[in-house]
């Protein structure tokens, strides 16, 4: 099944990632925790997130033609 997995890097950096895992999320969660360290969240699916970093390439270039 694919997740959405939401996870701090090993220099804290908030990230996320599209991944397969299997479908009962207790495995899943477990799947993810070892493979991404400190998950803060799972969300089946394919999803966009959006965090502060996303945003900081868009702040330092015009915002009328970023979009």
């Amino acid at each position: 099944m694919i997740y959405t997995v939401i996870y701090m890097d090993y220099k804290n950096d908030l990230k996320s990632e599209v991944t397969d895992a299997p479908h009962d999320a207790i495995a899943a969660w477990e799947y993810t925790r070892q493979e991404y360290g400190t998950v803060l969240a799972l969300v089946p699916g394919h999803h966009p997130v959006y965090t502060s970093g996303s945003f900081a390439p868009i702040a330092q270039t015009d915002r009328a033609t970023a979009f």
